[in-house]
């Protein structure tokens, strides 16, 4: 009890500073249609991955849709070109999570669909960011959830399986085995985020 509630309070304070962090870039950068349009974006599945524990689709295609249209329409067939190859990117790059159980379909959707608006390159260094983010973040549910002991020893237990049989299967994530799900379009929002303000890691 104690240590869901310390992961409901986590999840409030992450999901607070990761909507604080977009709206720092759209206040900043409201010249810039394509932050403008990210920011709003990453604010809205934020909010609503931390209520629901997902991101609806009728968030993501829709914004998806448009992402190619204005690209298309600003650019021509370059820019149809880039978002098509930013949404491919998007999936690319999480979707090996997600069929290894990481993370659930909308995540997935979610980076596709901003990855047609910023493009493959932009989307790349969003990813990596977000990658680091995502790993300290769930480390830290972890800690507060009191599962910690129990994290250590699922993976150790999974490479011992892979050690022995060779098959990724183990590392598979079975419903309900670790009990923690943190709201990964906070992840995401954070990638972006520190990408504007940073710029890139590679």
């Amino acid at each position: 009890m104690r240590g869901r509630r310390a992961f409901k309070i986590l999840n409030l304070i992450f999901t607070a500073m990761a909507v604080v962090s977009c709206l720092l870039i759209l206040s900043t950068n409201s010249a810039n249609h394509v932050f403008l349009f990210a920011s709003t974006y990453l604010t809205i599945i934020s909010l609503i991955d931390a209520k629901l524990s997902k991101i609806p689709n009728i968030i993501t295609f829709p914004f998806c849709i448009l992402a190619i249209l204005y690209n298309t329409i600003f650019s021509g067939w370059e820019g149809l070109g880039l978002a098509l190859a930013g949404t491919a990117s998007g999936l690319g790059l999480l979707l090996p999570i997600f069929l290894l159980g990481g993370m659930g379909a909308g995540d997935v959707k979610a980076l596709a669909a901003l990855g047609a608006l910023m493009g493959p390159k932009d989307i790349l260094q969003i990813f990596l960011y977000m990658g680091i983010v995502g790993g300290v973040i769930g480390l830290m549910y972890f800690v507060v959830s009191g599962r910690m002991t129990f994290l250590l020893s699922y993976i150790s237990q999974r490479f011992k399986e892979y050690y022995f049989f060779k098959d990724i299967q183990p590392f598979k994530a079975g419903k309900g085995e670790s009990g923690i799900r943190f709201p990964y379009a906070i992840a995401i929002a954070f990638g972006f985020s520190i990408y504007v303000l940073r710029g890139g890691i590679i």
